[in-house]
Order: C-alpha cells, then sequence, then structure tokens
C-alpha cells in the first residue's frame, strides 16, 4: 500500500477491515458474492437504498460489460 496515494481511512477498509469505509467495502464484497439476503442486510447496514443500489450496479456491470467488449 505505500506505492498507493490513497486516504489513510482507505488504507483501514482494505487492510484491516476497519473505519468508515469497512462496511461499504463488505457491501461490495457482499455484491460480488450475489447472495441477495446477505445483500439487503449489508446495504441496511450501511444506510444504502436498495432502489439506489441496484441502480448502481447495473450501472457498474453495463460498465464492465462495455469495457470488456473493447479490450477483445
Amino acid at each position: 500500500m505505500p506505492q498507493i496515494n490513497v486516504p489513510e481511512v482507505v488504507k483501514e477498509a482494505l487492510l484491516v477491515q476497519s473505519g468508515p469505509y469497512a462496511s461499504l467495502l463488505d457491501l461490495v464484497k457482499v455484491c460480488e458474492q450475489g447472495d441477495p439476503e446477505r445483500i439487503l442486510a449489508a446495504a441496511e447496514r450501511c444506510g444504502v437504498d436498495q432502489l439506489i443500489l441496484n441502480t448502481t450496479l447495473m450501472a457498474a456491470l453495463n460498465w464492465a460489460h462495455e469495457a470488456a467488449a473493447i479490450a477483445d
């Protein structure tokens, strides 16, 4: 991590799963696993609205799909 210039709170979340961004990082990890019940529980812990979460996930998936198509 010393080579990457990120705020200390981001390092805390990434390295020791603590600090104000730890719950958001957990939400991201749970979203990647695809378990709807765990996703909803993690979103609630973060105070993230389900509609906003779904919209953001779809936008991220679309971006990834487009980026993969460009790379091909």
